[in-house]
């Protein structure tokens, strides 16, 4: 299976909102959730892809 399947879709929503450029702010404001709430997601999708930084989605993300 592939990393983004391992993704919830909250998960896929917060990443794909990366890859917009958003901020965690802006973010929180598309999902209607807390900035804390962004950051958290944000983090089990650094553990879950292996990655340590927001710019290091786009190489493991697929293209919609």
């Amino acid at each position: 299976a592939s990393p983004w399947a391992s993704l919830s879709a909250r998960e896929q929503q917060v990443a794909r909102a990366v890859r917009e450029g958003l901020t965690d702010k802006d973010i929180a404001r598309r999902m209607a959730v807390g900035v804390p709430t962004v950051r958290t997601y944000l983090r089990r999708i650094f553990d879950k892809l292996g990655i340590e930084r927001r710019s290091a989605l786009a190489g493991v993300l697929p293209r919609d």
